[in-house]
């Protein structure tokens, strides 16, 4: 099963993997494909088959913008799980207010519940 992405910083680099280079585990990724993001605007490849994913923006993060259209490129790959925007924040919220931190973490918490266990939200 794959990791499902969970982006709390949109254009952070999430590792993409070189096609056929296989290691126990998993692939081997190059120097590169760790440097890119599917959620840098430059990224335009399909995502057709990424994890589904939940998307979490902040309302006054400069990198909002990026967070918007990645979980519009997640849609129309049929992988958003969801998209919350935290209101009242901006980038790095939950490192210096824990009652945001408190809003979010059990939304990304119950994302992963049920990407390892196969539940759909309901």
């Amino acid at each position: 099963m794959p990791c499902p992405p969970g982006l709390s910083c949109p254009s952070a680099g999430i590792p993409r993997a070189s096609a056929g280079v296989r290691r126990p585990g998993g692939l081997l990724l190059q120097r590169a494909d760790r440097l890119a993001s599917p959620a840098n605007p430059a990224d335009t490849a399909d995502l057709t088959g990424i994890a589904p994913a939940l998307v979490v923006t902040a309302e006054y993060d400069l990198l909002k913008a990026e967070g918007v259209a990645y979980a519009d490129r997640l849609r129309a790959a049929g992988a958003l799980v969801g998209h919350h925007d935290v209101t009242g924040a901006d980038h790095g919220y939950d490192a210096s207010d824990e009652d945001k931190a408190r809003e979010v973490y059990p939304l990304i918490a119950e994302h992963v519940r049920r990407a390892l266990t196969g539940r759909r939200a309901s």
